[in-house]
């Protein structure tokens, strides 16, 4: 008789990707892997906590490589988009509860972004955008594209997340940190600089449309 025959070890994908979640069987293994720390925790009841408040925010998400940033940011996705994914995280962590219950009235449009897909030579402008613009097209049915000038892109935005009776909207941006490392000083400064205005970058908490709730949410290596 072998180990093998007296214990069953599942496969796990080592490295989670924001890609995967496009994937309905790694959707489950990111689901029934995750492993709900104290930390973790912690950290889940600040960002849920947020997505009730009427403004929206940003938050880092900083650690090292393969401490779960990506997989965190998995189970966010699935959690806002698929409301069967709390099952199994209440039963690791039952307080979680209310949380579920204070949400179960908003809807979110969820984008996941994962810039190491992306040359660093892009602005983050115009990474994010065809993102929201893909999701918003999957809403309505039909394709939804921007207008001439930001603002009224934005504006348009804010509209459509209105008409679809949308709460907020939530960006879950992965490795930003290497993506801005990547850059030298002077590239950086433009990529980050010359594509930005008061609502935009940098301030976390008026990305998009704090009215309505926007948020984003980035994992960074430290």
């Amino acid at each position: 008789m072998r180990i093998g025959d007296l214990i069953e070890v599942p496969e796990i994908k080592t490295v989670i990707q924001l890609k995967d979640l496009q994937d309905s069987h790694l959707q489950q293994m990111i689901l029934h892997s995750f492993v709900v720390t104290g930390e973790v925790q912690d950290s889940l009841e600040r960002i849920l906590t947020s997505f009730s408040q009427p403004e929206g925010r940003g938050v880092f998400l900083k650690g090292h490589f393969g401490s779960g940033k990506s997989h965190f940011l998995s189970m966010l996705s699935l959690l806002l988009r698929h409301a069967e994914s709390w099952k199994v995280l209440l039963d690791q962590a039952p307080s979680l509860e209310n949380l579920r219950k204070n949400l179960r009235s908003r809807r979110f449009l969820v984008a996941e972004i994962s810039l190491i897909q992306h040359r660093s030579t892009e602005f983050l402008e115009d990474i994010f955008l065809p993102e929201i613009f893909r999701e918003l097209s999957a809403q309505l049915h039909e394709p939804f594209e921007g207008t001439d000038s930001r603002q009224g892109t934005f504006a348009k935005i804010q509209k459509t997340l209105r008409d679809l009776d949308f709460s907020g909207m939530v960006l879950l941006v992965d490795e930003l940190s290497e993506f801005l490392r990547s850059k030298t000083a002077t590239p950086c400064a433009s990529a980050w600089g010359a594509r930005t205005s008061k609502n935009w970058f940098p301030t976390a908490s008026s990305l998009f449309f704090p009215n309505i709730g926007a948020s984003w949410i980035s994992s960074t290596t430290g």
